[in-house]
């Protein structure tokens, strides 16, 4: 329970829930912290941007094979900018979900290997942002904002109106890492 701005040591934790507009969370230099089994939470009393950051060597990472389920609900300008490595934890993949205004800024590298998914939110790259480089997957719509940075993904599918961009010149999206499969879309999407 973050509620005004915390610099822990490294930590582990279940479910890390940010409910007040003072909440951001800096990671101690070098520390690896975990979220076991559950996600971050921004809740609707928020209503400016938070940020959990750190210094180099900071990660957040969900529990092995597990996924890391990332809600912003929260109202107004509310923006999740996760300035740290999201790192792997074999084969985790990160679920991006909230209200329709919510936005998710990634600037840090993305380790992860698994998937990436949005459901119904906006998802932005900041310098040296990535998602995973595992599938790309939409459930009912969202955005994905490259900011100029350029991604690679396994497959891409979609459900819902999605929009793919770069608001920013240069950002570049290679789709097929390697992986195989079919890239099916219902709905609209956007590029």
């Amino acid at each position: 329970n973050v509620g005004t701005t915390n610099t822990p040591a490294a930590f582990t934790v279940n479910t890390l829930r940010l409910n007040t507009n003072t909440a951001s969370l800096t990671l101690a230099a070098s520390s690896a912290n975990a979220i076991t089994t559950g996600g971050i939470l921004v809740t609707s009393a928020v209503t400016l941007p938070v940020t959990i950051g750190g210094g180099v060597g900071t990660s957040l990472a969900p529990g092995a094979g597990k996924e890391m389920v990332l809600f912003n609900y929260g109202t107004g300008t509310s923006t999740l900018t996760l300035n740290t490595v999201l790192a792997d934890n074999s084969g985790s993949s990160v679920v991006f979900s909230g209200s329709a205004n919510a936005t998710f800024v990634i600037g840090g590298l993305a380790a992860y290997t698994g998937g990436t998914f949005i459901n119904g939110t906006k998802v932005f790259l900041s310098a040296g942002g990535r998602i995973g480089t595992g599938n790309l997957t939409f459930n009912n719509g969202g955005t994905f904002d490259l900011k100029g940075q350029s991604q690679t993904i396994g497959t891409l599918s979609s459900s819902g109106t999605t929009s793919i961009t770069s608001s920013v010149a240069g950002g570049n999206l290679t789709i097929g890492n390697g992986s195989s499969g079919a890239t099916p879309f219902s709905g609209t999407m956007n590029i």
